[in-house]
């Protein structure tokens, strides 16, 4: 008998699924994700949990903004699900997790930035134009634009390794000024760099006042703003006078002179320019500090003014309003004690206040936030 042919029936086993490639998310697009998401997983919404980047279709090489999320590992887990009574947690709901925690997100950024008077407007528009523009400075390798950029986003790991891409390139002295300074690392600015660009700016005082700036030298930011103010009010040249002034509250010159000056004051063991200028800058706890620190010394003074402030600080308000009498009585001058008499240059006139100031400016103070 010939050989009998049996048609073997067809496998009901499927054969595994091609794996997908993996395509790194680009660092930008993980940035942004974090961002909109808060660093927070958008389906439990629980603070300080380690979270990860989630591709809502599965597919890792599909690196679009829509199809990021960020889950927990907990909740990431869920989506892994493929059976038994546990309930997968699928695209669909992930998706609507996501929308609505960017939403909500977004509305508490949009909440505390009206309450500073600054509100964003429509936050897809500004997502879109973030990604776009980031896109178009890479692909054209303008790197100090790109830093710049994600500067504003406040992206500092982003921001960092793009200067370093910029200061490969050649940058203009301005430029590596620029970058240098948004690192806050003016200290990496060569002399030479800083020399060539305050001699281009020599007859741009206002540029020039930006650059000193950012090199943080408070003293010739002041002069290089308010040198021209006697001038421009003979001239009544309102608006930039206006303009200076504001601009050294703002950008917190005037608070960097109260700095320089409590240095100084410190240096030289000079409790009452240390006491003023505490007070200036409005760091009321210090101030109670360093009186009640002193007690003894101010008790043991002359100078009213010190005492009546030492009665504040220990909440004795007879004693104030005695000490304030005493002060009527005596006069305000005279009521500054030694001090006034043996060196009245201590007490600022307005006549002497610009000289003042820069005799009391020195650099390299560091920023400090007032309290």
């Amino acid at each position: 008998m010939g050989r009998q042919h049996i048609r073997s029936k067809p496998s009901m086993k499927r054969m595994p699924a091609r794996k997908k490639k993996r395509i790194p998310t680009p660092p930008e697009i993980v940035a942004l994700v974090l961002f909109h998401s808060d660093r927070t997983c958008c389906v439990c919404r629980i603070g300080n949990k380690k979270v990860q980047i989630h591709h809502i279709d599965d597919d890792p090489s599909n690196n679009s903004f829509r199809n990021l999320c960020v889950l927990c590992f907990d909740c990431h887990d869920l989506t892994q699900i493929k059976g038994g009574f546990g309930r997968r947690l699928d695209s669909g709901q992930v998706t609507l997790y996501r929308d609505n925690w960017i939403e909500t997100v977004t509305q508490k950024r949009a909440s505390d930035q009206v309450a500073s008077g600054k509100a964003i407007r429509n936050e897809s528009f500004k997502l879109e134009w973030a990604t776009s523009i980031a896109e178009i400075y890479r692909e054209e390798g303008r790197f100090v634009e790109l830093a710049l950029h994600f500067n504003r986003l406040g992206q500092t790991d982003l921001r960092d390794k793009y200067i370093e891409e910029a200061l490969k390139n050649n940058p203009s002295d301005h430029e590596i000024c620029l970058l240098r300074s948004v690192q806050d690392r003016p200290d990496l600015i060569l002399a030479a760099v800083v020399k060539r660009e305050l001699k281009s700016l020599k007859n741009n005082p206002t540029d020039r006042g930006f650059l000193y700036l950012r090199l943080k030298r408070y003293r010739e930011v002041a002069l290089a703003w308010i040198g021209d103010i006697p001038k421009d009010l003979e001239e009544q040249n309102d608006f930039a006078v206006a303009y200076y002034l504001k601009r050294l509250v703002s950008l917190g010159v005037v608070d960097q002179l109260f700095l320089l000056a409590l240095k100084k004051a410190r240096e030289h063991s000079d409790l009452w320019w240390q006491v003023r200028a505490t007070e200036e800058l409005e760091w009321n706890d210090e101030l109670r500090e360093l009186l009640l620190a002193n007690a003894k010394s101010i008790e043991e003074s002359d100078n009213l003014q010190l005492k009546q402030k030492l009665a504040t600080a220990q909440g004795d308000d007879r004693r104030v309003i005695d000490l304030g009498k005493e002060i009527a009585s005596v006069g305000i001058l005279k009521s500054y004690g030694s001090r006034w008499r043996g060196s009245q240059s201590q007490l600022i006139h307005p006549e002497k206040e610009s000289r003042q100031i820069q005799e009391r400016v020195g650099a390299g103070v560091p920023r400090l936030r007032s309290r």
